[in-house]
């Protein structure tokens, strides 16, 4: 199913009252909204909420933020926190708007560590990267010799003994 945008109202029957986003996705896909008050408050209680689709916007993701913005410019200043969920009233400048934002954050960090060496000395040689490795190995080897549980379980056990579980 193809992605695309909409507007839409939720009202609360119990408080009277609204709150106006918007949601790039599917209308089925489980999106409530960006407020953690009015995401709170429907947990609580999803009977009482009602959404109504207010528009669709099927072009890209910054007619949908300009769509909404008309939206939230309808809402009087004094209404804000009393007759509508919305803190803002103005759509801020998000991560997706530009297309270099929506690269994931391991993306991010490989475009910035290319062609970056992270040692004062250079890379290390293999040899030099055999020997860490035998000396990791023999650390865990004297490590697990000494200690045959792991801690989870020496947890676990101590809990139990002090009647915690």
């Amino acid at each position: 199913m193809e992605k695309y945008g909409f507007i839409y109202l939720w009202f609360d029957r119990k408080h009277k009252r609204y709150y106006v986003g918007s949601h790039w996705g599917t209308e089925q896909d489980g999106y409530i909204c960006s407020s953690n008050w009015m995401r709170k408050s429907y947990v609580r209680r999803p009977d009482d909420f009602k959404r109504k689709i207010i528009k669709r916007v099927y072009s890209n993701r910054i007619e949908l933020l300009e769509e909404e913005q008309k939206y939230l410019n309808m809402i009087r200043p004094e209404e804000v926190k009393t007759r509508y969920y919305n803190l803002n009233l103005s759509v801020k400048n998000p991560w997706y708007k530009h297309p270099e934002h929506v690269k994931t954050v391991g993306q991010k960090i490989s475009a910035s560590r290319t062609g970056k060496t992270y040692s004062k000395r250079g890379p290390r040689t293999e040899e030099e990267k055999r020997k860490i490795s035998e000396r990791t190995s023999l650390a865990m080897k004297k490590y697990f010799e000494n200690n045959p549980k792991p801690k989870g379980i020496r947890r676990g056990s101590y809990k139990k003994r002090k009647g915690n579980i």
